[in-house]
């Protein structure tokens, strides 16, 4: 069977032809759930290619489906998303037809939303008294209004539980009304031709359940959890991105023992790790096509990855990002927790609880397990990523 060639993309979400490695089993049962008018939440540890999943099906709608991508990574307060939201509609062709077939339709709610808009440019679409508007309840309106004729609008919402969390910084009342906002919006869906897909590079459960024990707030969600590649994805990701280096001029040859002994390093097949070392074992190739690589070869790659500059933002953004998900108190325990299992390769619950017998743990490690730092086997926690586990234990351990 021939393949094709697929280039390296480590830096932003794999989209196009060249870059985007499909996960055909995981793209078509998110299109099930769609098509059974389902609300969806998506989880995965980071890295795994949620985002570039996101932007294939926004690529690559069904038929009778406009898909809107919106990214709200940095966006604190309830006003702005929804002003995300409503504009994303308003600025839509497909959906209004340059206005005149919904005004013409006389749906009053547009009308009303077409009245208040003062401009329309290459920055967006200006409103009066925009300071005063609303967003919510214009959105709510506006998609309560869709025309029942027209194509069903799905939102594909990334970075939402991040979103959560900054509003939650400044109010947990305000993030709390927010997921009910949110709730009551997705409940649209029932009269209108709307539906959400939700992810996030942190767990939306755990970030919710430090906000309410109303579990309600999301149960909604039918939740889709993407999994690492297979090995045969593994190896088939592998093939590509060389013959990827072949059209540079770069002859990468990997056999079946030096693929096998570098999954075996992996542990865990994550499209960003595969791309990283096969990037970086071209460079070893580089001024030298005729190269036979070893075991060695890949060994002194991981070591180079783990110690290079030129990954150091990436790596030291895992530790950064516990900020972002606990209390001081519960990110000093985070890290004295993985601090020790890159020391010591292991650790086991009881020993966690002797760091703090106070503190919450058992969310600690929640946040820990689905964010893709660390998994639980035979009652030991254990980090997903070797490479990930060598860097921490050679920048952050003590």
């Amino acid at each position: 069977m021939s393949i094709e060639a697929l280039s390296i993309s480590t830096g932003q979400p794999a989209d196009g032809k060249k870059k985007f490695f499909p996960r055909d089993n995981i793209i078509n049962q998110i299109w099930r759930r769609l098509k059974r008018g389902e609300d969806l939440l998506l989880t995965a540890p980071r890295r795994i290619g949620k985002s570039s999943i996101l932007h294939y099906i926004k690529k690559n709608p069904h038929e009778g489906y406009i898909v809107k991508y919106i990214s709200i990574m940095g966006v604190d307060n309830s006003d702005t998303y929804f002003k995300n939201i409503y504009n994303t509609l308003l600025e839509n062709d497909e959906i209004f037809g340059f206005w005149s077939t919904f005004i013409e339709k006389r749906k009053q709610n547009a009308k009303d939303a077409k009245d208040k808009i003062s401009s329309v440019g290459l920055e967006g679409i200006g409103l009066e008294g925009e300071s005063k508007t609303n967003y919510y309840e214009e959105t709510k309106a506006l998609l309560s209004s869709l025309p029942k004729d027209t194509k069903r609008v799905i939102f594909l919402l990334d970075e939402f539980p991040e979103t959560v969390s900054n509003i939650a910084r400044y109010s947990k009342e305000e993030a709390i009304k927010f997921l009910q906002d949110n709730r009551d919006l997705r409940q649209l869906n029932h009269d209108a031709n709307i539906q959400f897909v939700i992810t996030g590079s942190i767990g939306l459960r755990t970030v919710v359940k430090k906000l309410t024990n109303d579990e309600n707030i999301i149960n909604d969600l039918t939740l889709i959890d993407i999994p690492p590649l297979d090995n045969d994805e593994a190896n088939l990701l592998i093939d590509r991105l060389c013959l990827g280096l072949q059209e540079e001029g770069i002859c990468l040859n990997l056999d079946d023992e030096l693929k096998a002994y570098l999954l075996d390093k992996i542990v865990q097949y994550i499209p960003y790790y595969i791309m990283m070392i096969i990037d970086e074992l071209g460079e070893e190739v580089l001024d030298d096509n005729n190269r036979v690589l070893s075991k060695e070869d890949i060994d002194n790659v991981f070591s180079k990855i783990i110690k290079s500059r030129s990954t150091a933002d990436y790596f030291s953004n895992w530790k950064t990002r516990l900020r972002d998900a606990f209390e001081l108190n519960e990110e000093k325990v985070a890290i004295k927790i993985l601090s020790h299992i890159s020391k010591h390769d292991e650790m086991e619950y009881s020993e966690m609880r002797r760091i703090d017998t106070e503190i919450d743990l058992q969310s600690i490690l929640e946040v820990l397990e689905y964010d893709g730092y660390i998994n639980q086997q035979n009652e030991k926690y254990r980090f997903n990523s070797p490479l990930l586990k060598e860097w921490w234990a050679y920048r952050v351990a003590e």
